[in-house]
């Protein structure tokens, strides 16, 4: 037996030798490395689509061409291993987000769609996510993102950035979202900029900045949107979720839904920024919808389901563990949640028929 073995080590010693070789023919840089707002945008090969990081890192071949933005310029490197590393991203001036208008309603006549992304000298853009926008009302209707457990490579969440005014000229966004002029009979209540998608599921630090826009965010309780509210719990089990599957890329829909019969602004003079009555969360996968989430904006408590059977459960306590993926705390102030699949709404689908007709085309 050991002859034997002994008669394939130069074989297997040979392999190892190509494998390592083939290792040090390429270029590799860690997204932990690039944890700051002044580095580049790192392309596909067409420069105009992001690339997507693996296993917490970007890598080509030797000899292969990098593309990226830095600040608003379009560059170019050779994969030379010897030469590449975390440093020759530097830029001088952060990545330029903006919006993109791509004339296509998506819920109702006054709504239209936005790509944001990031743009560069030439007339290039390069999007990032999607949204839908209310224009009457300069409110958001909802947002789709992808998110790919296997993009992840210990990035932290970014600093509370200035979010980005939007698409409404003369609208005071930032100025409506402060406590002075909320001035909430309680101040242990007030809104906060509710990101829909969040910046914790961007797996590059300086795409996380394209989330920090007023066209990505709607008033929410702190007590809802903070940590230990429902949305923020929501949000940290889906994105755990996909790193546990990290082979499967998501698709997530996360919006909103406003009351007709009783309409609320943040801007009361303007009847601007709509305050809404419900948040959701739908997260589907290439073929399947995973589950529908709805969590209610009402601090004195809600009722009202959209879903026949709740499939989450409403016993999370604070500072315990949990074994089920799906739990949520049952106070009000948290925002009362239930889930459920998308067969379970039935009838009572109350989301904006454009991402019905977009959902209703995987298998459920």
């Amino acid at each position: 037996m050991s002859s034997f073995f002994l008669s394939i080590s130069p074989l297997v010693l040979a392999l190892f030798h190509v494998v390592v070789q083939v290792c040090s023919q390429s270029c590799q840089v860690a997204i932990s490395e690039l944890q700051s707002e002044r580095k580049v945008i790192i392309l596909n090969s067409d420069k105009r689509s992001l690339k997507q990081p693996s296993n917490g890192k970007y890598s080509w071949k030797s000899g292969e061409s990098i593309y990226f933005i830095c600040g608003k310029d379009l560059k170019t490197l050779t994969c030379s291993p010897s030469s590449i590393n975390a440093k020759r991203f530097d830029c001088v001036k952060p990545p330029d987000v903006t919006e993109r208008d791509i004339n296509r309603e998506c819920n109702g006549k006054s709504s239209k769609t936005f790509q944001m992304g990031f743009r560069a000298s030439g007339g290039l853009f390069v999007p990032y996510y999607e949204l839908c926008y209310l224009m009457d009302t300069c409110s958001v209707s909802h947002v789709k993102h992808r998110l790919l457990g296997a993009s992840f490579g210990g990035v932290s969440g970014t600093r509370e950035k200035s979010f980005q005014s939007f698409v409404c000229p003369g609208l005071r966004y930032n100025t409506h979202y402060t406590q002075a002029s909320q001035k909430q009979p309680d101040p242990r209540f007030y809104f906060q900029r509710g990101h829909l998608f969040p910046d914790r599921d961007a797996p590059v630090f300086a795409w996380k900045l394209a989330t920090y826009s007023y066209g990505n965010c709607v008033p929410q309780w702190n007590t809802i949107n903070s940590e230990g509210g429902n949305w923020w719990t929501l949000e940290y089990l889906v994105f755990k979720y996909a790193q546990q599957t990290p082979n499967t890329e998501y698709t997530i829909y996360d919006g909103v839904l406003y009351d007709p019969r009783n309409k609320q602004y943040l801007a009361k003079q303007e009847k601007k920024i709509e305050i809404p009555v419900w948040f959701w969360k739908v997260v589907t996968n290439q073929t399947h919808v995973l589950k529908v989430f709805f969590v209610s904006h009402n601090l004195k408590g809600t009722k009202q389901t959209f879903c026949n059977t709740n499939r989450c459960v409403n016993d999370r306590a604070k500072g315990t563990k949990t074994v089920e993926t799906w739990d949520f705390y049952n106070e009000a102030s948290r925002g009362i949640t239930h889930c459920c699949y998308w067969k379970d709404l039935a009838r009572k689908n109350p989301l904006p028929i454009e991402v019905q007709r977009e959902i209703n085309n995987k298998k459920n």
